[in-house]
């Protein structure tokens, strides 16, 4: 193997890796933002849920007095 053969196996090597790496980050930030997303969601949710058992209990309090 020439030094030329050499310098070719070592851009391929490194283009490989970089290539592979690109796209598993890519993977991880679409699993993360799916998490995210779903995290957000189930924030949401319970809000909502909250604000709406708040509701409820201030309708029932001002029903009793």
């Amino acid at each position: 193997m020439d030094l030329n053969d050499f310098g070719e196996q070592v851009r391929n090597i490194w283009f490989y890796l970089f290539t592979v790496r690109i796209v598993e980050t890519r993977s991880e930030m679409r699993e993360s933002c799916l998490a995210l997303k779903q995290y957000f969601w189930i924030l949401a949710s319970l809000l909502h849920a909250t604000n709406s058992n708040m509701y409820v209990l201030r309708a029932q309090s001002s029903l009793s007095v």
